[in-house]
């Protein structure tokens, strides 16, 4: 057997895959690509040193173990010139695909020895109606999948760089030219940068894709955050936003000075006894009229966000779901 790495979108999909006994070493490929600073212009190391710092400073751990984690990880990436295959293992959704762009990007620029580099990327499974990704798979499934990967070619190489330099890039217009171009070679690239672009804030009400979606489910689910979270992940076309995200999402929208959301046990948002999971909150009047068009997100209360390489402060960009694209606001 071929000394084989596999590198796979996180812990759920790689622990499946070592217990349905695949052969080689398997790599958990660990970051929310979607949140955060992510410029193309750095290096591995230091793309990594600035996500550390990311996640460290949202309170998702500890920076050092971060730190050490993703150094770790880049150095398995760098030892892949040791192996005879490089399989990469990914889903359809913005989490995976962005992933999956980041390598693409760094093994077209690197040389990887003797060793061949595949694909597989999935966007269903045979028998399951509404494919949740890699991580819901069954060993037997998980299994079944092995030896479907295929060859990766010079265009999805090309492809994959071009797309993680738009994605880094310090403006949007970098990514709304890339989407003009033809995306044949990752099929499932085109909707995942689609969806991206709708978290930046739309015209006429501020707010993200996300956070209409939570503010909107709060009266169908009475307040309550896990079936909140759940019905907004049935609105996505390709479920992709974790619960820690949700989570922030939430409270950040409860905070002042502007709040749209309400914990009913009148408790600051981040200074609880109860887990927020516990917490059952509202809309408050003004997350009410945010839903209503009567009033605008950024505009009250301003926006500090990394979309990849762009940091949206101000009222300079918004997304118009009618051309479904990122038009820049004129004064």
């Amino acid at each position: 057997m071929e000394p084989t790495l596999y590198i796979t979108n996180g812990d759920s999909a790689a622990g499946t895959m070592r217990r349905a006994g695949f052969p080689g070493d398997i790599l958990p490929w660990r970051d929310v690509l979607h949140e955060g600073p992510v410029s193309a212009r750095l290096a591995l190391g230091e793309l990594s040193a600035l996500r550390a710092r990311f996640i460290a400073d949202k309170g998702w751990g500890d920076r050092a173990t971060i730190a050490a984690d993703l150094a770790a990880r880049d150095r398995s990436l760098r030892a892949g010139v040791g192996f005879a295959r490089i399989v990469l293992w990914f889903e359809h959704d913005l989490y995976d695909q962005l992933q999956l762009l980041q390598l693409l990007a760094w093994f077209a620029g690197h040389d990887r020895g003797k060793a061949e580099l595949f694909l597989l990327c999935i966007g269903s499974y045979p028998g399951i109606a509404d494919f949740g990704g890699l991580g819901e798979l069954t060993v037997e499934q998980m299994a079944s999948l092995r030896g479907r990967e295929l060859p990766v070619t010079d265009a999805q190489l090309e492809l994959g760089r071009a797309a993680f330099l738009a994605f880094g890039s310090d403006g949007p217009s970098a990514l709304v030219d890339f989407l003009r171009s033809d995306l044949t070679p990752l099929p499932f690239l085109r909707p995942a940068l689609g969806r991206l672009m709708q978290e930046y804030p739309w015209q006429g009400d501020g707010l993200a894709r996300s956070q209409r979606q939570l503010l909107q489910s709060v009266m169908a689910c009475g307040g309550d955050l896990s079936a909140m979270f759940r019905a907004c992940g049935d609105q996505e076309e390709a479920r992709y936003l974790g619960d820690t995200i949700f989570l922030d999402y939430a409270i950040n929208l409860a905070l002042p000075p502007e709040p749209a959301l309400r914990f009913l046990d009148g408790q600051p948002p981040k200074e609880a006894v109860l887990p927020a999971w516990q917490r059952p909150l509202m809309l408050t009047p003004f997350g009410r009229h945010l839903l209503t068009g009567g009033a605008d997100l950024v505009r009250a209360v301003g926006i500090n966000r990394w979309i990849g390489g762009v940091h949206l402060t101000g009222d300079r960009w918004r997304y118009d779901p009618r051309s479904a694209t990122i038009h820049e606001v004129r004064a």
